[in-house]
């Protein structure tokens, strides 16, 4: 009777703590952007989004465009995004570590959730006194993505860097990565295929400079949208957002070629002076009359 009694009690201690454990998820853990009370930091409420910040502090100049931001990245990808926002700019890496527990280091200045609904800012921009509102902008392409996928579909299309990183570096038009100039020296005697091409990548990764890839990414993406069209360009980005990890054999059927192909005619242009960014992009992309879809 007494060892039926203690494995009882032992049960019930094993649901307490399960359920304390599961409390405290929420003002101090990986919960902490669905939970009602946040100490240690302060809300601000905008029509789309919620941007959650030391208390003390100032969320920024930024997060005054965060409405903003939203609607443009609906018009850019074409995409609606029906569900809140919450951004939460962390205080210090041992907060972000909390609330990311599966985070892989300190290296990231911003992230996004699968989910599409959460978005953490790292202490890594004010280090390195990086633009926080072009990091926002970068991980909201992510998010209006994420709104219109499965939470697997979430983690294939990381795989296909070149199209889910590009058109976030292109939204977020940033210029922490390397330079125009740059990019267009580089181009001229590195070649891009194992920059770009998915399958040639995986074998050089480790050795890839992020810098230069993610600007590679971004002006491949926006020469296709300037030569090809961009609503050829959106009728492929949606169809590749519930297969991301059939997004080279989709290129094929849309564009009429393989994505090598179009990766060595990119370099083509660059190299011959036919082609060349065009820092306005975005601006040129963005229009009042489009609507995203539902």
């Amino acid at each position: 009777m007494g060892r039926r009694i203690r494995r009882v009690l032992s049960l019930r201690m094993v649901a307490y703590a399960l359920v304390l454990a599961l409390l405290l998820a929420f003002p101090y853990g990986p919960l902490f952007p669905w939970s009602p009370l946040i100490p240690g930091y302060e809300r601000t409420r905008f029509t789309r989004a919620d941007v959650l910040y030391p208390s003390g502090s100032t969320p920024g100049e930024w997060s005054r465009h965060v409405d903003k931001y939203i609607r443009d990245a609906e018009q850019f990808h074409q995409l609606s995004m029906p569900r809140r926002v919450t951004i939460v700019v962390c205080r210090n890496w041992c907060d972000f570590e909390r609330f990311m527990p599966v985070s892989r280091g300190r290296g990231p200045g911003a992230v996004a959730l699968g989910t599409g609904t959460v978005i953490y800012i790292t202490p890594k921009l004010g280090e390195k006194n990086l633009d926080k509102g072009e990091y926002v902008r970068h991980e909201l392409a992510h998010a209006v993505v994420h709104q219109n996928q499965s939470f697997l579909d979430a983690l294939r299309v990381r795989k296909q860097q070149w199209l889910y990183e590009g058109i976030a570096v292109c939204f977020g038009q940033q210029k922490s990565y390397v330079s125009l100039e740059e990019f267009v020296e580089r181009t001229l005697r590195e070649d891009l295929e194992p920059v770009i091409d998915p399958d040639l990548r995986a074998r050089t990764a480790e050795q890839a400079d992020m810098r230069f890839s993610y600007q590679a990414w971004r002006y491949f993406l926006e020469h296709l949208i300037e030569c090809e069209g961009r609503d050829r360009f959106v009728r492929y980005f949606a169809a590749c957002a519930p297969q991301p990890e059939a997004a080279p054999q989709l290129f094929a059927i849309a564009y009429g070629r393989s994505l090598p192909a179009s990766i060595r005619q990119f370099q083509s242009d660059v190299r011959g002076g036919k082609w060349r960014p065009n820092p306005a992009f975005l601006e040129t992309q963005l229009s009042p009359r489009d609507r995203p879809r539902p």
